[in-house]
């Protein structure tokens, strides 16, 4: 069993994969332990002084606040983001001008079929959405769904009266659902026939079968739900004809995401999806990496593969927009970020936390950043500029056209997206111990065995390619899936 990790021969600290007792050495470093260290915090390899750069993954993820021998736990007690002290991380200059190829896969690429769509998309699953235009009529979806249990309810926190961004960001959000590749048709329920009209445009536009019924037109709640029931079988009925058939990985979008993340999702998890990332990429699919607050502090470094200036700008001006609102409304993102279940999983700063985030995108050059719930319009990597929050961000991706979502926990993490399932992946024993229902990849014997990095993103993509053909996710048969529209602002 692995004793700690050292990332890069430059890092100063290394990631303990035991629990350490004062007095005992690492093996694999010949350092001392100072003081009890817990599991998946952090050990000094040697002396850093009050004011120097603390370093893992060989870049700067903090500086020390006190004199640090080697042998201590560098934690929030000693540690604290550098974040006002180093501006521009150590990676170059980000002007988009030297992102290379990446580095070359030796994954195989997925074999994929999936489901023919009208507009030339393939989906993974094959699904029948009754989606409801508004909180107001939420009940009649999942009403109507408990009556046709394939049908599958989408159903939005808010919706009325949202004007400006907000407007435009929840319809865009809807719109991207119901024509996400993995659904097959969709009945719309609404309070009133204009917003239920807006999507039901959309949706026909694909090709996809598509009706919609109001409250209004119905004559009330009770005769809309009989309409929407008997459209919702028929289209299941339509649905359960269609043979899956040979996909070509350029037809994959794929959407990257982790949550309740420790160390190990930076060191194991992450990087193993990064090369399953690179591996897609390199073989003509898309991928998108989302979660723009934890960019902060690793920006710089995505900045540096875009592949133009233009786009390495709106990679920091992305950043700059929340870290400018939080100090307009008097707050701190390193007092959100990371999380506390984050910090008691070894996270000590918002830079080392973006640093093990951003493994999920692997070494392939950044094409695009698109918006929320936007849809790529280039193949590559893709950063999509969203809120970091699980369902909020999976939501966003979804809509965005992604089909599968592989999805890295540390410390654990049950939610899924009732659209593109949720791979859960975790490198930590202790997770697939004490959750071992909500895990669909389990790498953790990189910690336990002697499982390389290189063996376990092997291991993920066979898992992957065998939930992308059919097998239901963790998420999918537990029923853990929501959505979350994202806000811009007030509900006037």
């Amino acid at each position: 069993m692995k004793t700690c990790i050292r990332i890069r021969p430059e890092d100063n600290v290394a990631t303990l994969l035991i629990d350490l007792k004062a007095g005992l050495t690492v093996p694999q470093t010949g350092i001392t332990a100072a003081q009890d260290i817990p599991y998946g915090h952090k050990v000094a390899l040697s002396d850093i002084k009050e004011g120097a750069p603390v370093i893992k993954y060989g870049e700067v993820i903090g500086v020390a606040t006190c004199d640090i021998r080697a042998g201590q736990w560098v934690h929030v007690h000693n540690c604290r983001s550098a974040r006002d002290v180093v501006h521009a991380g150590p990676s170059g200059s980000g002007e988009g001008k030297s992102a290379g190829k990446g580095v070359p896969s030796t994954l195989k690429a997925p074999v994929l079929k999936g489901y023919r769509r009208p507009d030339g998309s393939f989906g993974l699953r094959n699904l029948v959405l009754v989606l409801s235009t508004s909180d107001l009529s939420n009940s009649s979806a999942r009403r109507v769904c408990l009556r046709v249990p394939d049908a599958v309810p989408i159903c939005p926190g808010f919706g009325r009266c949202a004007i400006g961004e907000d407007l435009k960001q929840h319809f865009r959000t809807l719109e991207g659902l119901a024509t996400n590749p993995n659904v097959y048709g969709v009945v719309i329920v609404s309070m009133e026939p204009t917003s239920a009209k807006t999507v039901l445009d959309r949706v026909l536009s694909t090709g996809r079968p598509a009706e919609a019924f109001d409250y209004d037109t119905a004559g009330g709640p009770t005769k809309l739900e009989a309409l929407a029931q008997q459209a919702a079988e028929k289209m299941v009925l339509e649905a359960s004809a269609l043979k899956r058939e040979d996909m070509d990985v350029r037809n994959l979008v794929l959407g990257l995401e982790c949550g309740g993340s420790d160390t190990t999702s930076g060191v194991i998890s992450n990087a193993a999806i990064g090369l399953a990332a690179d591996c897609v990429v390199q073989n003509g699919g898309t991928v998108v990496l989302s979660e723009t607050v934890e960019w902060i502090g690793a920006e710089e470094m995505l900045a540096s593969r875009c592949k133009d200036g233009e786009t390495a700008e709106k990679v920091r001006a992305s950043v700059r927009f929340y870290e400018d609102y939080v100090r307009s409304i008097g707050q701190d993102l390193r007092g959100s970020n990371p999380t506390p279940d984050n910090i008691r999983g070894g996270l000590t700063t918002i830079e080392e936390k973006a640093l093990g985030s951003v493994k999920k995108g692997g070494s392939s050059p950044v094409s695009q950043l698109v918006r929320y719930a936007e849809r790529p319009a280039k193949h590559g990597l893709v950063l999509m500029d969203a809120p970091a929050a699980g369902v909020e961000n999976m939501t966003g991706l979804a809509a965005g056209g992604c089909q599968m979502i592989l999805f890295s926990t540390g410390k654990g993490n049950p939610i899924g997206n009732p659209v593109a399932p949720a791979v859960k992946i975790t490198g930590n024993p202790r997770t697939v111990a004490n959750a071992a229902e909500t895990i669909d990849v389990d790498l953790s014997r990189v910690v336990t065995g002697d499982l390389s990095l290189d063996d376990a993103a092997a291991i993920l993509m066979e898992a992957a390619q065998l939930h992308a053909n059919g097998k239901p996710v963790a998420a999918e048969i537990l029923g853990t899936v929501d959505i979350s529209i994202s806000r811009a602002g007030y509900t006037v």
